[in-house]
């Protein structure tokens, strides 16, 4: 930034990760991204139900990483997929794996975003 005048500075960043890129995403926020001001956080069904590292943050879970609920997210068990259009389609293709696969990635950071 020095070399730029600041003309390269954020005003605000937005961070957002899904399962095990909570660890990389937690690494960042602790080395890379200090003095950065984070806007918005968003964990999407994490390995082994770790927290995200900063404020502003909205957790989802499935259970599928963590076999439940945890302090501090979300918990999006099957019957809250009821109403999804693709619910048969993507159930059919993915088993097990609907809800970390299929339904936590796709619709929780436009839940995050309003």
């Amino acid at each position: 930034m020095a070399q730029t005048d600041s003309t390269a500075a954020l005003s605000e960043v937005n961070l957002v990760t899904f399962s095990s890129g909570i660890y990389d995403a937690n690494t960042f926020i602790a080395s890379g991204g200090r003095g950065l001001k984070f806007n918005l956080m968003v964990n999407q069904d994490p390995a082994g139900g770790v927290n995200i590292g900063g404020p502003a943050r909205k957790q989802y879970l499935s259970g599928w990483t963590t076999g439940g609920p945890r302090a501090g997210f979300e918990f999006l068990p099957m019957p809250r997929w009821q109403n999804d259009p693709k619910l048969e389609e993507m159930k059919a293709a993915l088993g097990r794996e609907y809800l970390h696969t299929w339904a936590i990635p796709t619709y929780t950071l436009g839940m995050a975003l309003r």
